[in-house]
């Protein structure tokens, strides 16, 4: 039997709405986070960052870097969504990963590639220093020597153009974008409550009635015939 109770079905439609709304909202928020203070926030060990520049779509064209480079297909696009996992005293580092760290010269987060490793007893400290550099930089350049603390996190895998989504989602147009759709599912919801629920919930009462009226008259009428037939077997 079909379920024709308009509240339920009312109800059911603003769960939805409300939750599209709500994820919306969690999604925006959790992005201008990300974009203003240059900081990802972790979920379950696992960060996403958008590609921002073409640094490590190609190889450059020096022979060495092309050699040292040989069968390490990984480059990433412009626009790629990423996926990292943060770096402990436990993580494991390795010359050809792609990792994330905070640059000296801008102290923004970049994504580059380990180069080489170089031992800890060189340093006062004991602790191993890790060359990064861009696919796309020269032999002989790169972003410095980091120690595990100052790399952040460590590429697992990534999805191209997601990013492309993302920025323009975070920005100004996008913002706008995201809460007029929040306001639209607001005023549905306002409006569809107080003129057209009662007005689905007065015609299924109406279509109620009505029903209940048609089966007690075909009752009656039903009552009827089997009186007249008694009565004529009678005669």
């Amino acid at each position: 039997m079909a379920d024709n109770n308009p509240k339920k079905k009312i109800r059911i439609s603003s769960i939805i709405l409300n939750t599209i709304a709500i994820l919306i909202f969690v999604f925006a928020t959790y992005e201008l986070i990300v974009k203003f203070t240059n900081n990802s926030i972790y979920l379950f060990g696992v960060r996403s960052d958008v590609v921002l520049s073409d640094s490590m779509s190609c190889v450059n064209e020096d022979p060495r870097v092309q050699s040292f480079l040989e069968g390490h297909n990984d480059q990433l696009q412009k626009g790629d969504l990423i996926y990292s996992t943060k770096v402990t005293d436990k993580t494991e580092l390795n010359i050809y990963d792609i990792v994330i760290f905070a640059n000296r010269d801008n102290n923004k987060q970049t994504i580059h590639r380990i180069v080489q490793i170089k031992d800890g007893s060189q340093y006062a400290d004991g602790q191993p220093r890790y060359i990064i550099r861009a696919d796309s930089a020269n032999f002989g350049s790169h972003d410095g020597a980091y120690t595990k603390k100052e790399i952040h996190a460590k590429l697992k895998s990534r999805t191209p153009f997601v990013g492309y989504i993302l920025n323009f989602l975070t920005s100004i147009f996008g913002i706008i974008l995201e809460v007029g759709i929040i306001v639209i599912i607001v005023l549905y919801q306002f409006f569809d409550d107080k003129y057209f629920g009662k007005k689905k919930i007065h015609n299924v009462a109406n279509n109620t009635e009505q029903l209940n009226q048609n089966i007690t008259e075909n009752i009656d009428k039903s009552k009827e015939e089997e009186q007249e037939k008694q009565a004529s077997e009678v005669d």
